[in-house]
């Protein structure tokens, strides 16, 4: 038996007196107990008592008491004297719990025997809480995975942003790639390859990690909460990178017959991408003055 002890009293007798299965509620408190896990929590009786409580409903636990909806099957004057609560570690003994049980039946008849579930009796939560318990937990797990995901994602660019370092500015190292890409005869390859080089042209530009991001994605990473770069940059950053995708898949799909004329528009597409870069550079320039005269 444990050291610590709570007193406990039944609350919410019927004027009438309790019979079998009548619902009434126990509380009881004491002194505070460190480390008591009020979910695990589980009320031990002695082997004769066994039938003479039930715990229906918990309606608070905690380290200083707790309070549930109970039930008795056991006609009589019930003393339990051996009471213990328990988290499966800490054991608490409960001390005062007497009340008085009458039987509804005729004391002619022959007592009959009550059927309640076997074993140890368990304070059974309302589902709704165990549910909230359930979605917290789940919340909280994603939560975790994400920050992980998100770490990993962050170290992954960071060293490609070390391994991709040229002497060259970002837009100068963009320009020389469209140069190359522009000597290529195969319109796919020159589709993909313009795309794969303007985004690492934004990533060494704003340090935003958009080497695989959706377009829309690609311009809320780039403006970094910079309204006005949004609303300059954000339209035209869609609409370059759908139209990569448009013609990228149009290409592999075959869907686009006539190749020909595509090559003759990618030169405008590659100053479109030129245009777009210098819009880049200019705005990702004037932030960093702002962010630099804000300093104290």
């Amino acid at each position: 038996m444990s050291d610590v002890s709570w007193n406990c009293s039944v609350e919410k007798v019927p004027p009438t007196g309790l019979t079998v299965g009548t619902l009434f509620e126990l509380g009881c408190q004491g002194p505070q107990v460190a480390g008591l896990v009020p979910t695990s929590l589980g009320l031990e009786l002695a082997k004769a008592d066994r039938y003479k409580l039930q715990v229906l409903e918990v309606k608070s636990a905690g380290e200083t008491g707790f309070h549930a909806v109970v039930t008795g099957y056991v006609p009589g004057q019930i003393n339990l004297e051996s009471a213990v609560l328990t988290d499966g570690l800490v054991r608490i003994a409960l001390k005062g719990i007497e009340f008085e049980v009458q039987s509804v039946l005729d004391p002619a008849d022959k007592e009959p025997k009550p059927f309640p579930p076997e074993g140890p009796v368990g304070l059974m939560w309302p589902r709704p809480v165990l549910f909230s318990i359930l979605l917290l937990g789940l919340l909280i797990g994603a939560g975790v995975l994400f920050g992980i995901r998100r770490r990993r994602q962050a170290h992954a660019f960071r060293e490609w942003l070390e391994k991709n370092q040229t002497p060259l500015s970002p837009i100068d190292q963009l320009n020389k790639e469209l140069r190359r890409i522009a000597k290529d005869r195969n319109p796919l390859s020159q589709l993909t390859e313009m795309q794969r080089v303007t985004r690492e042209y934004l990533a060494r530009e704003t340090r935003a990690p958009v080497l695989t991001a959706s377009p829309k994605s690609i311009f809320r990473k780039i403006s970094d909460g910079d309204s006005k770069f949004r609303q300059a940059i954000g339209p035209k950053t869609i609409r370059l990178f759908s139209e990569f995708e448009r013609l990228t898949e149009g290409l592999e799909k075959k869907s686009i017959d006539d190749k020909e004329a595509l090559s003759r528009s990618l030169p405008a597409l590659m100053d479109l991408v030129s245009e777009y870069a210098e819009q880049v550079r200019s705005y990702t320039a004037r932030m960093s003055a702002a962010r630099f005269r804000r300093q104290p």
